[in-house]
């Protein structure tokens, strides 16, 4: 309940005086000024005159004005953008016809007034279904301009808006594709120095390569991952050292097998490492697992072969999350199957870099 009184409050200010914010105004009073100004010149008055702008443009507009600002400033945004359509047709109708009365009797009452200049239509109360029936014609033609001119504003805005939004869209996509370039588990991290400290106190002669491979690893990831793309060669030496950190630290026999040529290929960074650190994410330094990943470079086709044995039971949201891993780097651009066997799990995808992603 708190919620939605939150999300209406929202809302409401939103919409509140949405027409005149963000120096909308200056349009409105562009509009009037352009009103006031041909007034000014069917009488043949000057234009930069304070008599004119209240015997002619307020005392012939006021009534009109409002229906305008009934309009834009409390139908419009409390009633239409609401959906509340049969109230806003209704209040609209009735506006729309008693001011239209209202501004007949006003000149017929007041107009007697003004000085001889001004008195412009000589309404008389025996004609008054004739003169209400031409006002509701003068207010439908300027109504029909009006509403023009705010729908071409609000226009002009939502094509800003939606630019903003793609914009924002786009940058999003952006970053949490960077994000998930870089994001490296924080469980591997912490185990792999526990077992590089361990390392260190048996004064095991790899201490000083695994540190190197670990830093390598990080940097890889927190750096070269910012670009675009790279060449899958490179990629797959961060495969190679990640594999060799966790044979090292964790005492593994993960193994990486390459055929083809792959200077010319180029990929996302950490495309790939992403889709290990799916299954590194589940291996820790007393479980039994194997991965063997596997890859045929062929032009602009990888071929990708991961066979992955492990006691991990929840197999199939690995491959899930794997799945939604190429959808964010290569969408459109991939197949792939996978089956299960016991402990194995047999991974096969199929990666075509000539076709376009898919937005």
């Amino acid at each position: 309940m708190e919620n939605e009184i939150v999300v209406q409050q929202h809302i409401e200010n939103k919409l509140r005086f949405y027409y005149l914010r963000n120096y909308r105004w200056i349009l409105h009073s562009l509009y009037w000024l352009y009103v006031f100004i041909s007034g000014q010149l069917m009488v043949g008055e000057p234009i930069l005159s304070a008599k004119g702008f209240f015997l002619n443009f307020l005392f012939d507009n006021w009534l009109i004005i409002a229906f305008y600002y009934i309009y834009a400033l409390y139908l419009i945004p409390h009633l239409f953008k609401k959906n509340r359509k049969r109230a806003f047709w209704l209040r609209f109708v009735l506006t729309f016809f008693i001011l239209t009365v209202l501004n007949v009797a006003f000149q017929i009452i007041f107009e007697s007034y003004l000085q001889a200049s001004y008195a412009d239509h000589h309404f008389q109360w025996i004609d008054f279904p004739k003169h209400l029936l031409f006002y509701c014609y003068i207010y439908l033609r300027n109504f029909v301009s009006f509403a023009g001119f705010l729908f071409l504003m609000e226009t002009a805005e939502s094509m800003s808006d939606y630019k903003a939004t793609e914009a924002a869209k786009d940058d999003f996509t952006q970053s949490q594709k960077q994000l998930l370039k870089t994001r490296i588990d924080p469980a591997f991290i912490m185990n792999t120095l526990d077992h590089i400290s361990i390392m260190a106190q048996h004064k095991n002669k790899e201490t000083a390569q695994t540190i190197v491979r670990f830093s390598d690893v990080l940097r890889y990831r927190l750096y070269r991952s910012k670009s675009d793309e790279i060449e899958l060669s490179e990629e797959l030496l961060q495969i190679r050292h990640t594999f060799d950190l966790y044979n090292t630290a964790y005492r593994k026999a993960y193994i990486l097998e390459v055929e083809g040529a792959t200077e010319h290929i180029r990929v996302h960074p950490s495309s790939f490492l992403g889709m290990l650190a799916q299954l590194l994410a589940t291996s820790t330094a007393e479980q039994e697992d194997s991965i063997v990943f596997y890859l045929l470079a062929l032009d602009q086709e990888i071929d990708l072969a991961i066979e992955w044995e492990s006691d991990y039971t929840d197999k199939k949201t690995i491959i899930r999350n794997i799945t939604d891993h190429l959808d964010e780097f290569y969408p459109g651009q991939y197949r792939i199957e996978y089956d299960q066997v016991n402990r194995l799990c047999s991974i096969r995808i199929h990666l075509d870099l000539q076709l376009p992603a898919s937005l």
